[in-house]
């Protein structure tokens, strides 16, 4: 913008205010939104299978989690040190 053809600090802070507005408007008029395509698929995996394969993955993860919990227990002094 050049120049503000109004008077005050609060005219100015209006009118630019109103552009602003009006500019994202204008966008939010050609915007079309882009509907994806989505196609399902049926597995044929029985239930059981799915529930072990499940229960095995959270427990790795909470294994995995529980692994570093202990080696930040272990060095927790370390890391104090390091923080102070």
């Amino acid at each position: 913008m050049r120049r503000v053809n109004s008077r005050g600090i609060e005219q100015a802070t209006k009118h630019v205010l109103m552009a602003a507005l009006t500019y994202n408007l204008k966008k939010y008029l050609k915007w079309t939104s882009r509907k994806s395509v989505v196609k399902a698929v049926e597995l044929n995996i029985p239930l059981n299978t799915l529930k072990n394969t499940l229960k095995r993955s959270f427990k790795s993860l909470l294994s995995r989690a529980n692994a570093l919990w202990n080696l930040w227990w272990q060095n927790r002094e370390f890391y104090m040190v390091r923080a102070n």
